[in-house]
């Protein structure tokens, strides 16, 4: 800087409260132009930790990328040491931001406000979002007209945790849709001969769902659809047209139905067909803000262009996601396909319609699927950072129960209730073979959960009441009587009625949206244990310990039951963290003997 500038004046902070995470927002001049007047920024690390769930505190690029797609490239600050010799900032100045974030930082990156407001409207409604937004004093965005809950799983650059609960739901989907899988690969392959004899094969004029006209593959519903059309700044939710309202009812109608002659395998749960929705409306808004479709439907399955599109869609989402969450989404995609081409068929039944779109979606999923298998190999080798043992899980409960027994008879009522919601959330997921993700998250009094006369039940006994129940059956699990204590310690204080969620957010009839729960338990473990451990690295945390000790075979089949997965994935590195280390123990150790016995 030049002996004779002025020097900057100090830097002047102040802090936001979204959750339980705070933000630091400082005013601070960018030099990077001349005659640039002091303005807001805030650290971009802080805000992909609360958008994202990223936890520890860091840059995975995520919010990098949304800038981008905000059409806010270039507008962050990066700064380093050597940023002072540039001109860009003092010592002082480096040493004090650097200190609000993390002191082991050596590159943080500023993102000045207004380009915070813009990257937030293209993210979309979420919990976190919607709550920065109101912290910040922005207007909602017009353009926000999904539920905050309801949108929450569909957000570009979903966190690491949330993504690892994907590959838990994917097995879900996996386990209920395998038959169906097998059984239409071979009609697959038949239908495509066909379609060989037939070149060009057309979907005629018939009508189709909900008295939508399908075009033939010539006409498709909006401008063609090009492959390398730039990406759009915003991929908010689109409007759910009544023609398009039709089309999903007799989707997931088609999807649920008991018995269906013009589907090939069984019928899938409710919760699978609201996934189903959530999916396909996601990717017609990715249709609609990033290839300019006008009214995305299902009519566009049909185009043999869609296999292109699917792609380009996979490859976007593969940078910010998983191939697991991407694999999920092109399974829910293959599913719309098949749909389509069946509705055509049977409108058209002397006409042999093109599969050639339904063929190219089911490669592209089995291809995601094949490298989600992949990496996760790779992934789960080692427990992930933010890794609790068994043990640790135990710490963590006690650190909350003691957390209650010193909270003051006269607290606020409502710190009371957050201490014991703590508490009865970690005694359930430690003191139980933790149950899957879904099940906890969507307990309700009554239904799921019941008071049965000095304990309580998890009774999913019902049809549907779960995912999985087609594999594992109906259960009714009696809670040990440490559980059901804590259980209704809460039920009591949040004066829960019959139908009301145990875990629930504004709207408590209704169950947190899967991220949600989420980041509710990852901050909740964060604040008894000092780790952010997520839903499904808990479960993985409860196998590893089972099969570190000297449990016996009937111990872990019985676990397994209880925790609703196969012996194969409990086995696998995904659950099992010692598992390579305890393999090749005994050889190691076998070696170790022998040599030691050739001394010097």
């Amino acid at each position: 800087m030049p002996d004779d500038e002025e020097e900057p004046p100090s830097l002047r902070w102040r802090t936001i409260i979204v959750g339980r995470q705070t933000l630091h927002v400082v005013t601070f001049i960018d030099r990077r132009r001349s005659n640039s007047q002091p303005g807001e920024f805030m650290f971009q690390a802080e805000l992909e930790q609360l958008l994202f769930a990223q936890q520890p505190i860091g840059q995975t690029g995520a919010f990098y990328r949304l800038l981008q797609r905000a059409g806010q490239a270039g507008r962050a600050l990066s700064l380093r040491r050597a940023s002072v010799s540039q001109g860009l900032l003092s010592d002082a100045e480096f040493d004090e931001l650097r200190g609000k974030l993390h002191s082991g930082f050596r590159v943080f990156t500023l993102v000045p406000m207004d380009a915070v407001e813009a990257a937030l409207s293209t993210f979309g409604a979420s919990e976190s979002s919607d709550a920065l937004l109101h912290a910040l004093g922005f207007n909602r965005p017009p353009e926000w007209t999904v539920d905050a809950h309801d949108d929450e799983s569909e957000q570009e650059g979903e966190s690491e945790e949330d993504g690892e609960e994907e590959d838990e739901e994917m097995e879900d989907d996996d386990d209920e849709e395998e038959d169906d899988e097998e059984e239409e690969e071979g009609d697959d392959e038949e239908e495509d001969d066909d379609d060989n004899g037939e070149e060009g094969g057309s979907c005629g004029s018939a009508n189709g769902i909900g008295g939508n006209d399908y075009p033939t593959t010539e006409e498709e519903d909006g401008p063609p659809v090009a492959d390398d059309e730039p990406i759009a700044s915003n991929q908010s939710a689109i409007e759910v047209t009544p023609t398009l309202e039709a089309q999903l009812t007799a989707f997931a109608q088609w999807r649920t139905s008991l018995i269906n002659r013009n589907r090939k395998g069984k019928a899938v749960v409710g919760r699978t067909a609201i996934e189903d929705r959530r999916c396909i409306l996601h990717f017609f808004a990715w249709l609609h803000h990033v290839k300019g479709v006008e009214s995305p439907s299902f009519n566009l399955f049909a185009s043999p262009h869609m296999g292109a599109v699917v792609q380009s869609f996979a490859e976007e989402k593969a940078l910010s996601c998983k191939y697991s969450r991407v694999a999920n989404l092109l399974g829910k995609l293959v599913s719309a396909s098949r749909f389509t081409h069946a509705m055509l068929q049977t409108k058209t039944p002397n006409v042999i319609v093109d599969a050639g779109p339904v063929n190219q979606l089911i490669a592209l999923h089995t291809q995601a699927m094949c490298e989600a298998r992949e990496q996760a190999k790779f992934d789960a080798v080692k427990p992930p950072k933010a890794w609790l043992d068994w043990s640790a899980c135990q710490c963590a409960r006690l650190s909350a129960e003691q957390a209650v027994a010193a909270c003051d008879a006269e607290a606020a009522v409502n710190e009371k209730l957050e201490l014991v919601r703590d508490c009865s959330l970690l005694t359930l997921l430690t003191a139980l073979p933790p149950d899957r993700v879904g099940v906890y998250r969507q307990l309700k009094l009554g239904s799921q959960l019941k008071i049965v006369g000095d304990t309580m039940q998890i009774d999913l006994s019902e049809r549907g009441a779960h995912k999985t129940a087609a594999i594992f059956g109906p259960s009714r699990v009696t809670l040990t009587a440490t559980v059901a204590t804590r259980i209704r310690d809460l039920v009591d204080l949040d004066h829960l009625q019959h139908g009301e969620c145990l875990f629930h957010g504004q709207e408590r009839s209704s169950p947190l949206s899967p991220s949600a729960w989420t980041r509710l338990v990852q901050t909740t473990f964060k604040a008894y244990s000092g780790v952010a451990l997520s839903p499904k690295d808990c479960r993985s945390s409860f196998v590893t310990w089972l099969k570190d000790g000297e449990h016996g075979d009937d111990t872990l089949r019985a676990a397994a039951q209880a925790m609703r997965h196969s012996s194969t994935m409990a086995d696998s590195a995904a659950y099992d963290k010692h598992g390579t280390d305890r393999v090749v123990a005994a050889a190691v150790a076998a070696a170790d003997a022998f040599a030691n016995r050739f001394t010097l």
